[in-house]
């Protein structure tokens, strides 16, 4: 008889409600990588101890549970384990690293100081106040914008007419929201009592940007508060956006801060156009997995068609 390896001690677990029935999230604290288990599979891995076989586990299991539950099915998920470095082997934790070259982190710094000192100053902007005043914020912008719609077209028609100089400009732009947007939502992770383990630059599909690791709000109980933490990034756009249409309609034409505006526009809804994009994993994607409660959602999906 063949005996596994137990179930690492080191993992954090946390179990959730969905539909009325027991779900586990379980994190890997050194690849900050989390995974979802149902009732029966977590009960198996909690069985697995170094000594106790598949046999014994399927009896266990099949008494606790009420299931006929075989040595091969037991097997084929422990061997899941296994290779996502659940179990404690030697090899654990570098399994547990391995990464796609199609979504490539490369981590720079831990921000937690730096996120605890701007939460300090800045945990207002959770509150209901601040919420509805950004609202309002927003919705002003849409009217003044609106109310000078011809001027608007016109003049984002003569940026798009893409020189050297406006491409290096749009690029800064672009950068400044992106990490403003990165910051949103390590701040979101911070107010529902997440860490931020890290920040850094990110490939997807080999295109290049920045991240923010905010993988413990898997570990929040409730929906909203996960929906939240990935909803602020673009959420900080829009404000953003919104500033920049403001101040667009009121300076004047000649100005250059009248033009910088107008690009800080752009790059706004640029970015919120990426990230809105199902079919990337991002926010809008985070958005749909928790919405649905479908973890991995991309690839059953794929799987499916």
């Amino acid at each position: 008889m063949r005996l596994y390896p137990e179930f690492r001690q080191d993992l954090v677990v946390r179990e959730h409600k969905v539909d009325g029935k027991a779900v586990f999230w379980v994190k890997d604290p050194v690849a900050n990588t989390f995974f979802r288990f149902i009732v029966f599979q977590y009960y198996v891995a909690t069985l697995l101890d170094g000594a106790t076989s598949l046999e014994e586990i399927g009896r266990s299991v099949s008494a606790r549970m009420r299931l006929t539950v075989g040595p091969e099915s037991i097997e084929t998920f422990v061997k899941r384990l296994d290779t996502y470095g659940l179990l404690e082997t030697s090899t654990a934790h570098e399994k547990s690293r391995q990464r796609s070259l199609l979504h490539y982190t490369i981590p720079l710094i831990n921000p937690q100081k730096m996120i605890e000192w701007l939460y300090a100053r800045l945990s207002w902007c959770f509150t209901r106040t601040f919420v509805l005043a950004s609202i309002l914020w927003i919705g002003f912008a849409v009217w003044l914008l609106s109310s000078d719609w011809e001027a608007y077209t016109a003049h984002v028609g003569t940026i798009m007419r893409l020189t050297s100089s406006t491409l290096v400009d749009l690029y800064i732009l672009s950068f400044l929201v992106i990490t403003i947007h990165e910051f949103a939502h390590a701040l979101a992770c911070r107010h529902f009592g997440g860490k931020v383990q890290d920040m850094g630059f990110i490939l997807i599909f080999f295109l290049p940007g920045l991240y923010t690791n905010v993988s413990d709000s898997y570990l929040f109980e409730r929906k909203r508060d996960r929906m939240i933490v990935m909803l602020v990034g673009m959420y900080s756009g829009i404000l953003i956006g919104a500033t920049a249409a403001i101040i667009w309609r009121i300076t004047d034409p000649t100005a250059w801060i009248h033009q910088v505006s107008l690009m800080l526009m752009m790059a706004s809804l640029w970015g919120l156009l990426f990230n809105l994009n199902p079919l990337i994993k991002l926010d809008g994607y985070y958005i749909l997995n928790d919405w649905f409660d479908m973890p991995n959602l991309r690839r059953k999906a794929i799987t499916y068609v």
